[in-house]
């Protein structure tokens, strides 16, 4: 077992930074969709075809996918990851817990 935390360790220890630069491509595809939309004067016009709202736009499906991976599978991934790598010793996992260096 101390070579699948050890494993697991090294792979939480990657997966988390990927995971931050994840979030981050999350907010930036969020601008990109929300400011790639047509401005429209009024919100009446959106129910006529042809408008480019915000529910029926395809510009914002990248964001949407992606929101989709974080909030399910990448998030039931991390923590399968997160629970192997758990350490056996709860002083040492109590202190690793509470202090972020």
């Amino acid at each position: 077992m101390s070579g699948v935390r050890r494993g697991a360790r090294s792979v939480l220890k990657w997966f988390s930074g990927l995971y931050v630069v994840l979030i981050i491509v999350q907010a930036i595809l969020a601008g990109e969709g929300i400011f790639g939309l047509k401005n429209i004067k009024h919100s009446d016009d959106c129910n006529k075809a042809g408008a480019h709202c915000i529910a029926n736009s395809k510009t914002l499906d990248p964001h949407r996918a992606l929101g989709f991976f974080l909030t399910f599978p990448g998030a039931v991934l991390f923590l399968i990851v997160a629970l192997l790598a758990w350490h056996p010793n709860k002083r040492i996992r109590t202190i690793s817990m509470s202090y972020r260096f």
